[in-house]
């Protein structure tokens, strides 16, 4: 699976990654059909954001809120009716159902995407009760327009029942379906794309993959891979968007891309003292998140692998344990000399094993490969972490390798950050810790776990 990851390529694990899952056992009949009853019976109070997939507005649907348990009856009538398009076809969407229910313990994270820095990252925060954790439930025709996950991250989605069609276009790739005003389109199969002054890029050429997910399975969907998805019968689906070391570096590119779109914006109020600042505002409200709060990001999973990699090396004393090393020498044995080689030799020690142990059916579809895993590959294999409960939150408990591969990624880009002029121009007596202290915090703990030869630049 890692190598998916690395390489930002769709895939699909089969149902034997939820094939455990209590809501595949209490959301569904027997049938395999939306158990609507006990959805109402037991979550109908709450209130959630349901679209209308019959309209378009600024490129995606407009939503209201309503109960669960007054959609449970419109979803109930709309199938009563033949699922008929006299009806607004209404998609429950964007639901924080573990945020709503934390004790309902709905499903596990699988092992391979337990590594969740934004989630991670947003339980923690104090000042917003938020997080990137998904319910989505719709009616045959419901659909999600043309677009591309929330700071350019991963996201996976798993079917609890139904079948979705999936259409993912590559990075780059997106380019194709812009109009003449520079705005992609919301509809991969809209009329207008055939309408050359209006869709000039030559729409027809955009590579595109089309995936059928069933029942039970999980699609992961890479960065920056805009697409769009129907269902094709009654669905319900779980979807998270996360971030890692894996895909931080898309994350930062696209922060500084929408900087600079900021900057162009307000080009005329440059000569304004507080001009940087205003900039980053903007950044905030048009992003979710500003170079400040990517710094609070950063220094958050910093703090947790630094504590993690202390008990590792404690646990590792008590029992003379080499073993978990075993990966990690075998990167340290390079010693190579530049940052970027160094993070990709822990990257290619830790999954090496675990690419040998996949057993991958591939299809391919307009020169585009979607990875099929029909079987788990080893607990103990690379870069695969475990999972624990604690105070009600998944935390994730990664291997000695793991941790160290996240903390040099978060050192490698919050240098990147703290070198980037427009960081240097913030005030940073806010920050929950001075930079220059973070990163020695970081550098002192990765030369004393990596080889000081790898690491003589810090």
């Amino acid at each position: 699976m890692y190598m998916f990851l690395k390489l930002n390529k769709p895939c699909i694990l089969d149902d034997w990654a939820t094939a455990d899952w209590r809501c595949r056992k209490e959301w569904t009949t027997n049938d395999n059909l939306p158990n609507l009853c006990f959805l109402k019976e037991n979550f109908g109070s709450a209130v959630v954001p349901v679209a209308d997939c019959s309209k378009v507005a600024f490129y995606s649907h407009p939503k209201q809120e309503v109960s669960v348990a007054d959609y449970i009856d419109y979803w109930k009538e709309y199938i009563g009716k033949g699922h008929a398009s006299c009806q607004p076809c209404l998609y429950l969407k964007d639901w924080h159902f573990t945020r709503d229910f934390p004790s309902y313990k709905a499903y596990t994270t699988p092992e391979y995407f337990s590594s969740d820095w934004l989630n991670e990252f947003w339980d923690k925060k104090l000042d917003r009760n938020d997080d990137y954790r998904f319910v989505y439930m719709g009616p045959k025709g419901s659909w999600t327009p043309f677009h591309a996950d929330v700071f350019k991250s991963y996201s996976w989605s798993a079917n609890i029942c139904g079948r979705k069609k999936w259409v993912l276009v590559p990075p780059g790739q997106e380019e194709h379906l812009r109009d003449r005003h520079g705005n992609i389109t919301c509809d991969l199969f809209s009329a207008d794309l055939m309408d050359k002054m209006l869709f000039p890029n030559n729409p027809e050429e955009a590579e595109r993959v089309e995936v059928i997910q069933e029942s039970g399975q999980i699609i992961f969907v890479p960065s920056g891979w805009h697409h769009q998805v129907w269902n094709l019968i009654d669905t319900i689906s779980l979807n998270h968007n996360w971030l890692n070391g894996f895909n931080v570096d898309v994350m930062w590119a696209s922060l500084q891309a929408s900087l600079l779109e900021v900057e162009h914006e307000l080009a005329d109020l440059k000569d304004m003292d507080s001009w940087p600042q205003q900039c980053q505002v903007v950044l905030q409200a048009y992003s979710g998140i500003d170079y400040a709060e990517y710094y609070r990001f950063l220094y958050a999973i910093a703090i947790t692998r630094l504590v993690l990699l202390e008990r590792h090396a404690e646990q590792m004393s008590c029992c003379n344990c080499s073993n978990s090393r075993v990966s990690l020498d075998t990167a340290t044995d390079q010693c190579l000399s530049d940052k970027v080689a160094c993070s990709e030799a822990i990257t290619s020690a830790c999954d090496a094993s675990v690419g040998s142990r996949i057993e991958a059916e591939v299809s391919s579809q307009k020169s585009v490969s979607v990875g099929i895993l029909k079987n788990k590959a080893g607990d103990n294999e690379g870069l695969a972490p475990t999972c624990q409960e604690r105070d009600n939150e998944q935390s994730p408990i990664l291997r000695f390798s793991h941790i160290l591969f996240d903390l040099w990624m978060v050192y490698h880009h919050m240098k990147l950050l703290l070198d980037s002029k427009e960081f240097q121009q913030l005030d940073v007596s806010e920050l929950p810790s001075a930079p220059s202290e973070a990163m020695s915090k970081m550098a002192e703990a990765l030369l004393k776990f990596y080889c000081s030869d790898c690491f003589s630049m810090l």
